[in-house]
């Protein structure tokens, strides 16, 4: 088909109207969107114009009405990070003034951490106290005017782990947020919280809180960030730093005293120097007034007991607790005055090989008997008796409640470390009839030896340390009145020096004897005491102790591992069968509770 000219150009060329129609929805389109931004402005959040109006009135702090009508207060700090100051007066309403009363009288009902804590603080009259909870998290509170306890938390810890990993939910915290995915992911962030079970009103707040942080963000300057991220390497400086800054919110103890034990004490030790001790197989003579007897040395050869010592030992001690960790400290000082009383036994054996009980000067000697014979038994007066000891303890405590049906009753076991020591002087000598005189029927003619009646004859030391192990049981009987027990296994070594003073020019000088063996025993302390609260009195909540008690302690070896020897060549060492000590007696003592 042929088509004229006219016609073609009908077709190609598109009608004006249309034309002008397009190019006039162009020009409209962009200004009918301009006039919707400018009509349409996004409505600010209540939240938000709480915030704003806070800031132009240059407050610090503002409340908020959240969707479920409950009232939340925020402040403002210096930072520009939002806090919110969490209420407890809902949970503490209940106590009343004269239940406030009560806690200061101290009732019989237990009071919390968080209560100790709280009262503490308004007996120092402090306005703010920090509080450990069951988590190890330290806490900030203040208290108000009128009595209320408000937890100060910032929104950071509640929000900061929504912004990364959703995590399990927390307490709100301090916030400086500066993440911006938040927002274009809201969506998709609100299906993971809600996973969670976080609340709307808390994702509600979560936007609201980024786009405020995001407009303080644009007037901080440019720079690297200063802030120490929180798994960063703490140095141990800022750890006793930070100890000692919240150091009011631990619940702590302090108790220093003195105690006075009225003690009596014994000392006994027995060395062999037999042949199947290491001795010689040689025959040695002895001489009782003329009366001679030739062997070996007996098994035992010689015994010594140190009996009776009579000392009035002064002690100081300090107990110290912090969350249930306590450490003691004990230290004997030394008696009040100079311990006198007592008395020590000598006794020296010898084997019968052959014996001459002829008092003329011929020796007529004949076969013994082959008995080990008592040839020396003396007695002598203690004086210049002394008596010192340390006791260092460290251990944690468990109330017994938590694990049986009981009350009151607590167990606190521990570990430590003790020194005991004993010094004794002996003065004179006074001879008993022995196992030679009895055989020929004799005795002595004046067994109190005049000459040396002043003379210092014998002197003894003996030093006993070691490890500790033990457990200390607390019953509170009354609110004033406790009951204790603290019993204790004690290992480590002895050492005893021995001197005999009148023997130094064959054994040496003093000390001239010395065993060294292990060391065993146990060391128990009962005591009462009584509670003097001084709060009762309008005076600081401090306590006077009042103690009565009895203690019982015993250290010992029995022969296993114990040498004796002499410092001279070729004597000695020899086996000791036998070295012990024990002391025992009642305690007073008198004690200041911080």
């Amino acid at each position: 088909m042929i088509l004229s000219t006219q016609s073609l150009k009908q077709i190609t060329s598109p009608p004006i109207g249309v034309l002008f129609t397009f190019l006039l929805y162009l020009l409209i389109l962009p200004i009918s969107e301009v006039q919707a931004k400018t009509k349409a402005p996004i409505q600010k959040s209540t939240f938000q114009i709480a915030y704003e109006k806070a800031i132009q009135n240059k407050g610090t702090s503002f409340d908020f009405i959240d969707q479920k009508g409950n009232k939340r207060m925020y402040v403002i700090e210096k930072n520009g990070a939002i806090n919110e100051i969490k209420s407890y007066e809902d949970s503490f309403s209940q106590k009343s003034t004269s239940e406030k009363r009560k806690v200061k009288k101290k009732s019989l009902s237990p009071q919390s951490s968080f209560e100790l804590a709280w009262n503490n603080a308004i007996r120092k009259g402090l306005k703010t106290f920090q509080f450990t909870d069951q988590k190890r998290k330290i806490r900030t509170y203040v208290i108000s005017k009128n009595g209320t306890v408000n937890e100060k938390v910032s929104l950071d810890d509640k929000f900061s782990s929504q912004k990364r990993v959703v995590k399990k939910p927390s307490l709100p915290r301090g916030f400086k947020s500066t993440d911006q995915k938040l927002l274009l992911n809201q969506e998709s962030q609100t299906t993971k919280v809600n996973e969670e079970k976080y609340s709307k009103e808390d994702i509600r707040q979560l936007a609201e809180v980024d786009s405020l942080e995001l407009d303080l963000k644009k007037d901080t300057p440019a720079g690297p960030s200063r802030k120490i991220k929180k798994d960063e390497y703490q140095r141990a400086g800022d750890w006793f730093m930070e100890f000692f800054e919240n150091y009011d919110s631990y619940n702590t103890s302090l108790r220093v005293g003195t105690r006075w034990w009225q003690s009596v004490g014994d000392t006994t030790w027995a060395k062999c120097a037999n042949v199947s001790c290491g001795g010689s197989a040689g025959l040695g003579v002895v001489n009782v007034g003329g009366l001679k007897v030739a062997g070996q040395n007996g098994d035992p050869t010689s015994k010594l007991a140190w009996e009776g010592q009579k000392v009035l030992a002064h002690e100081v001690f300090v107990d110290y607790e912090i969350e249930r960790f306590k450490f003691r400290g004990v230290l004997g000082i030394k008696e009040l005055s100079k311990g006198r009383g007592g008395n020590i036994r000598d006794w020296d054996w010898v084997v019968d090989t052959l014996h001459d009980y002829d008092l003329n000067d011929t020796d007529d000697w004949v076969a013994g008997t082959g008995n080990t014979l008592l040839y020396s038994d003396t007695e002598s007066a203690l004086e210049d008796l002394d008596t010192n000891y340390i006791q260092l303890d460290f251990g944690y405590s468990f109330d017994l409640a938590n694990f049986l049906p009981v009350t009151g009753i607590s167990v606190t076991p521990f570990f430590g470390y003790y020194e005991y020591r004993e010094k004794a002087v002996a003065k004179g000598i006074y001879d008993h009839d022995n196992d030679i005189l009895k055989a020929v029927g004799a005795s002595w003619a004046d067994p109190t030896n005049p000459s040396l009646a002043n003379t210092r004859v014998l002197g003894n030391e003996i030093y006993w340390s070691g490890p500790r192990v033990g457990a200390e049981i607390e019953w509170q009987v009354i609110s004033n009145l406790n009951l204790l027990a603290n019993i204790a296994y004690a290992d480590g070594r002895v050492s005893d020096d021995d001197s005999h003073l009148l023997r130094e020019d064959a054994r040496g000088p003093s000390p001239n004897v010395f065993m060294r063996a292990d060391a065993k025993g146990w060391m128990i302390d009962l005591l009462g005491r009584y509670n003097v609260n001084l709060a009762d009195y309008n005076l600081p909540a401090h306590k006077i102790g009042i103690e009565l008690g009895y203690r019982y302690w015993r250290f010992d070896n029995d022969g296993d591992g114990i040498q004796f020897y002499h410092p001279i060549a070729g004597f000695g060492p020899f086996v000791t069968r036998e070295i012990n000590s024990a002391r025992t007696g009642f305690i007073l003592g008198l004690d200041y509770t911080f």
